[in-house]
């Protein structure tokens, strides 16, 4: 199996290295090349051809984070990409999303390094319309409720999202956005102690909730 092939786009050069570092200890992972700022992204790209690119959203230079994502996605569709952040900014996620990054992270909930002793957990299900049909291009955003930090998630053709590594200790919430229809927030308790857990998200025309609305609870099975 060949390898992954990723580039990396961020100005601060101690951060990609240390990125570099971290991605390539996986053997099927491999930096193909990096390159600090859009336009040098765009100039290499044909050289580079990646898999996927991680993207750093505040950018130097004449083109931010989103306009570079949006530019790089009409040259090479296939790319997936992967926008990172040190803000929580929404809006800046938001728009990232929209231009056709696959995910957005916020830099600060990236692990440190690899514990001994596996203590994560995965939430993953699909997202429907009010006919019961998966969604396609529904944003899925996970709120872990300790930081306010938010992550988000594209539906592929069948509907589906999935959140990965995610902290036993940590009560996390989710939420489905698609065309102007929203799912209620469902929370993943601490004492849900399923390793995969399943929720499923219904889209519908509502009025949004008042803000200091509880989440629904989700029971753990």
């Amino acid at each position: 199996m060949s390898a992954i092939m990723i580039v990396l786009v961020d100005d601060h050069r101690v951060v990609s290295r240390s990125l570099k570092a971290f991605l390539e200890s996986f053997p099927d992972l491999r930096v193909a090349g990096i390159a600090a700022s859009g336009e040098e992204l765009l100039e290499r790209l044909a050289e580079w051809k990646p898999d996927v690119v991680v993207q750093d959203l505040l950018m130097p230079g004449g083109i931010d984070g989103v306009e570079t994502i949006r530019r790089m996605t009409e040259r090479a569709p296939a790319v997936k990409v992967i926008a990172l952040t040190a803000s929580v900014d929404e809006a800046r996620m938001m728009g990232a999303l929209r231009a056709a990054a696959w995910m957005a992270v916020c830099a600060s909930s990236l692990p440190a390094q690899k514990s001994k002793t596996d203590t994560t957990r995965t939430l993953q299900g699909v997202v429907f319309d009010p006919d019961g049909n998966p969604v396609t291009q529904a944003v899925v955003q996970l709120k872990d409720s300790r930081t306010l930090q938010v992550i988000s998630f594209i539906t592929h053709e069948d509907g589906k999202y999935h959140f990965a590594n995610l902290k036993q200790d940590t009560e996390y919430q989710v939420k489905a956005d698609h065309s102007g229809m929203t799912s209620d927030w469902r929370r993943l308790s601490i004492f849900d102690t399923r390793k995969i857990a399943e929720m499923n998200l219904k889209v519908t025309k509502k009025e949004p909730a008042p803000k200091d609305a509880p989440p629904k609870e989700d029971p753990a099975k």
